[in-house]
C-alpha cells in the first residue's frame, strides 16, 4: 500500500520536477524512470569513478506487483541518448 501511495506521487511529478533516487538494489527499477545512471566499481576496495547509463527493459509486472524496468547492466548507452515518451531516442 505505501509503495503504491509512493509511485502514484511520483507519478504527479513526472515531467514537472527532477527527482534524484539513491538506491543500492539496481535489478529493478520504477516504470517512472527516465534513465538510471551506476556509479561504482567493480572490483572490490575500490571507489567508483565513472557514471554510466544503461538500457532499461520491461520487467515481468506479475514478478514484481508493480510495472517495473530491468537495468540492462552489460549494455552502455551514450551519453548523448536522451529518454522521451517511454523510448529511448538519440539527440
Amino acid at each position: 500500500e505505501s509503495e503504491k501511495r509512493l509511485f502514484d506521487t511520483l507519478r504527479l511529478f513526472k515531467g514537472k520536477t527532477t527527482i534524484l533516487i539513491v538506491t543500492h538494489d539496481m535489478s529493478t527499477v520504477s516504470s517512472l524512470t527516465d534513465r538510471v545512471f551506476c556509479i561504482g566499481s567493480q572490483k572490490p576496495g575500490q571507489k567508483g569513478r565513472t557514471v554510466v547509463q544503461h538500457t532499461l527493459e520491461p520487467a515481468p509486472s506479475d514478478l514484481y506487483g508493480v510495472e517495473s524496468l530491468r537495468v540492462l547492466h552489460d549494455v552502455e548507452l551514450p551519453a548523448d541518448y536522451c529518454h522521451f515518451d517511454g523510448g529511448v531516442n538519440n539527440g
